[in-house]
């Protein structure tokens, strides 16, 4: 944003990396087999995982997960 100083973009800027990683944090840290599927959800909403990427998962998981995808 050219109407912001150095200083204003440089904490806009911050600002926004601590979104971005809040979102990942949320998405890969913990990892455990058995809460994969809270993860993967995660990752669904975050738009880092799609429809194409589940096929190659158990059509039982993809079943689990099938309703995350409805309203995008």
């Amino acid at each position: 944003n050219p109407a912001k100083n150095e200083t204003e973009r440089f904490w806009s800027a911050m600002a926004e990396m601590e979104k971005q990683a809040k979102v990942l944090r949320r998405c890969l840290d913990g990892h455990a087999r058995s809460k994969m599927w809270e993860f993967m959800l995660a990752m669904i909403h975050a738009g880092m995982l799609t429809k194409a990427d589940l096929a190659q998962f158990s059509d039982e998981l993809q079943q689990e997960l099938a309703y995350a995808f409805d309203g995008r």
